[in-house]
């Protein structure tokens, strides 16, 4: 059984991830704020780079998932957290041998010319999708990594701006998870993999989707944020189904 570090294992698809991982692997959440209680757990300060470095050190993982994240706060905060961790962590995992999983996001795509493959170019619009291709980028310093960019989670809480004008492929929160288990547990023979569902919809449709009722969106006029980040997973899926093979 192998033994696998979750940063971040507290919040939304951290908690999932968890839960999911500890089904075949020896899961250690590592958490800041509120810790699981069902799961063996160490309390890490991701924005601390001692903490981050003796908790690998500590627990010397087969394997190590990078959940934490901010999305709503200072760019100063969103770089340190969502980036400035991985320079610690890359450096940890090489010593002890870890694989590296980044959980990025499909707002590294500048959502001008969708559908995006893996290979589609990244040119964020937002403080957080720049945040994001930043830790992508720090990520890669790891000798043995795996960079998967989520969609927009298909599960409560419902989006707070039910915009009709915003599109992004849904994923089942279990589908997500478990597929990103797999892609921190085993050989894959790409870095990066594209997580959505296989059905773009605006916000608006996600929302009457989950709850049965018909939904008026709004209209975003923000250009800060990215219009449409729909994304082709078929690399995901050919993986998920041994339909791809690793070199070597």
């Amino acid at each position: 059984m192998s033994k696998v570090l979750i940063f971040g294992a507290s919040g939304l698809v951290g908690t999932q991830l968890t839960l999911i991982a500890s089904r075949d692997h020896s899961v250690v959440a590592a958490c800041n704020t509120r810790r699981p209680s069902c799961i063996n757990s160490i309390k890490v300060d991701a924005t601390k780079m001692e903490d981050v470095v003796r908790s690998i050190v500590q627990v010397a993982p087969d394997s190590i998932i990078y959940a934490a994240g901010l999305q709503h706060a200072s760019k100063e905060n969103m770089d340190l957290v969502n980036a400035g961790a991985m320079i610690s962590i890359a450096s940890a995992a090489n010593e002890v041998g870890s694989r590296v999983l980044y959980l990025s996001s499909d707002a590294v795509y500048c959502g001008t010319m969708p559908p995006y493959y893996e290979d589609s170019p990244v040119n964020p619009v937002s403080d957080y999708g720049k945040s994001k291709l930043f830790g992508e980028q720090m990520t890669a310093k790891c000798n043995n990594f795996c960079v998967a960019r989520l969609a927009l989670v298909k599960q409560n809480p419902l989006p707070k701006t039910p915009f009709s004008n915003e599109y992004r492929t849904p994923v089942d929160i279990n589908f997500a998870c478990e597929a990103m288990v797999r892609l921190a547990t085993e050989r894959t023979p790409h870095k990066v993999y594209n997580v959505g569902g296989p059905e773009r919809m605006s916000r608006s449709q996600l929302v009457a989707n989950i709850t049965g009722f018909a939904v008026e969106g709004t209209i975003c006029e923000d250009a800060s944020r990215p219009t449409d980040c729909s994304m082709d997973s078929s690399r995901l899926n050919h993986f998920l189904r041994g339909e791809e093979q690793c070199a070597g």
